[in-house]
Formats: structure tokens, C-alpha cells, sequence
């Protein structure tokens, strides 16, 4: 016996432990994958609600163990085709334990999964951190597109809000400039009926001329007032055209840094402040002050209680 062990290579042992290691692999593999076709069987025979008390008593699985074997067969069995070709060559090369830890993977990856990870040399543990880290990289890669996608909707945002403050400040000019002529032409009325000569003799000439004079007089004050309130709005759509503007300016810049959430941040904190000056300025010319002293208090509520979030 010691003269035949003498007689051969340790590379000749090696290589027969290599093959014989392989074949195990595949009569274990095989002997899953049977495991997996009985077991799908049987539970279509098993009474309904009784599967749990037939694997315990009948054959000593629990109920994870049988779903393993069960899905082993569902996914690789002789019958399946999958991305792997189906049945036992497409896992041959891989433990049991690794072939149950690939069906993680959505089944139209795990082919690529094993050539680019080389899964039949690796450990049960390798596998399961190659695995988290595939997992891991995809969610990154996914939140990484949702910010560039909100990023890309605050910029287009803070553009269609830049354009349309132009549009309201253009509306505006056009306004104002009809307003001017009308106070100009009330102004014209005005001066015309203030030189007008009177006539004393004729009571009823007199009481027409003042009843003119006074109808130009209010044409003029409504004219002034509605130019004072169009020149009022027209600066009120500059300013907030100029804040469009400074927004999409600053998501425009937050973009190019790929920072979108900054950028969102920082669109949507200029709308807050736009708000809170709108909301100050309604507070001011409420008229009773016990209302004005109840909305204060509730505005006083809202900024305790923004704080609060801000410091959590």
C-alpha cells in the first residue's frame, strides 16, 4: 500500500480531489433540486392548511427549509428556463447554499451577477456581502436619480416662474401706460373746466359747470389713485420677477455644483420668505385688534413650532 502511495504525484491527488469535490457538488445540487420537485408535489396533495404539520411530522422540514428546495427547483429545475439555460448545469459549479442565496437577485441578473463575481469561488459569507453591496450600489444609483430628477424640476420650475413674472410685469407696464394717458386726459378735463369762463347771468349754465367740473375733478382722483395702485402692482411683479430671477439664478448655480437638494432648498426657502413677508403685511392691516392679536399668536405658534423641526 505505501509503495503505491509512493507511486503517485501529489498534482494527480489534487486534481482527484478536485474532480471528486465537483461531482459531490453536483450530486448535491441534484439531490436539492429532486428535494425541491417531491416537495412541490406533495404540496399539492397535502390537504389545504396542513403543510406545516406535514413537513414536521411526515419528513422533518421546517417551512423554510422545504420553501428553499421549492424555489431551488421553481427557478433552476429541468423544466425552467431562466437566464442560467435551466436545470442543473446552470448552477452545477455552485454550493447549495449559494444557489439558494442568488435567488435574492431579480432572476434576469443573476447570470451576469456570477460571471462578474466569479460566485464558485467564493464563501457563503463573500457571497452574501457581494450581494449587499450589488443591492447597496443600486439604491445609491437610484437616490442619486431621484435628487438629479427633483434637482432638474426646481430649475424648470424657477424658470416657468422667472417667464411668467416677466409676463405679468409686460401686462403691468401696459397698464400703467393706459393708466397715464387717462390721468393725463383727467388732468387735461381739469384744466380745461378750470379756465372755462362762467356765465353769472345764466343760474342754470353755472350749476352745469360746476357739475362738469366736478365730475372731472373725481375723473382725475380716480385716475391718480388707479395709476398710484397699477404703479404699486408693477413694482411689487419687478420684485418678485427679481427674486425669480435671483432663484433660478441659484438653482441654475446649485445645479452645476450637483447639489439638487441645495438647490430645491434653496428655491422653495425664497418662496417661504416671499410668503411670510405677504402674510405680515395682511397681519398689518387687519382692523380688530383682538383678531390681529389672535393671528399673531398663531403666527408666534407656527415659527416655536418651525424651530423645533429645525433644531431636531
Amino acid at each position: 500500500m505505501n509503495a503505491i502511495t509512493k507511486t503517485r504525484s501529489l498534482e494527480t491527488v489534487t486534481a482527484e480531489i478536485i474532480t471528486i469535490t465537483a461531482h459531490v457538488r453536483r450530486e448535491v445540487l441534484s439531490g436539492a433540486l429532486e428535494l425541491g420537485r417531491r416537495l412541490v408535489e406533495a404540496k399539492e396533495l397535502v390537504p389545504r392548511g396542513e403543510w406545516g404539520k406535514y413537513l414536521e411530522e411526515q419528513v422533518a422540514f421546517s417551512a423554510s427549509q422545504a420553501g428553499n428546495f421549492m424555489r431551488l427547483y421553481n427557478e433552476y429545475g429541468d423544466k425552467q428556463e431562466s437566464l442560467f439555460g435551466g436545470g442543473l448545469q446552470a448552477i452545477e459549479n455552485l454550493s447549495v447554499t449559494s444557489a439558494i442565496r442568488l435567488l435574492s437577485l431579480p432572476a434576469d441578473e443573476r447570470e451576469a451577477f456570477v460571471e462578474e463575481n466569479d460566485v464558485s469561488e467564493m464563501t457563503t459569507r463573500e457571497l452574501e456581502k457581494a450581494i449587499r453591496e450589488r443591492n447597496e450600489a443600486r439604491e445609491a444609483q437610484k437616490n442619486a436619480e431621484e435628487a438629479a430628477k427633483a434637482s432638474s424640476d426646481a430649475l424648470q420650475k424657477a424658470e416657468t416662474d422667472a417667464a411668467e413674472a416677466k409676463q405679468r410685469a409686460a401686462a403691468l407696464d401696459k397698464k400703467l401706460l393706459d393708466a397715464q394717458k387717462d390721468a393725463r386726459k383727467a388732468r387735461e378735463a381739469l384744466e380745461r373746466q378750470k379756465t372755462a369762463p362762467t356765465v353769472p347771468d345764466d343760474l342754470m349754465a353755472r350749476i352745469r359747470q360746476d357739475a362738469e367740473k366736478t365730475a372731472a375733478e373725481a375723473s382725475a382722483k380716480e385716475a391718480a389713485d388707479k395709476l398710484r395702485k397699477l404703479e404699486d402692482a408693477r413694482a411689487m411683479a419687478e420684485k418678485k420677477a427679481a427674486a425669480a430671477e435671483a432663484a433660478l439664478e441659484e438653482a441654475r448655480r446649485q445645479s452645476a455644483f450637483q447639489d439638487p437638494q441645495a438647490a430645491v432648498f434653496k428655491v422653495l426657502f425664497g418662496q417661504v420668505q416671499e410668503d411670510f413677508n405677504q402674510m405680515f403685511s395682511a397681519l398689518g392691516k387687519v382692523q380688530d385688534p383682538a383678531l390681529a392679536e389672535k393671528l399673531r399668536g398663531a403666527v408666534q405658534k407656527l415659527l416655536e413650532s418651525l424651530e423645533g423641526r429645525a433644531g431636531a
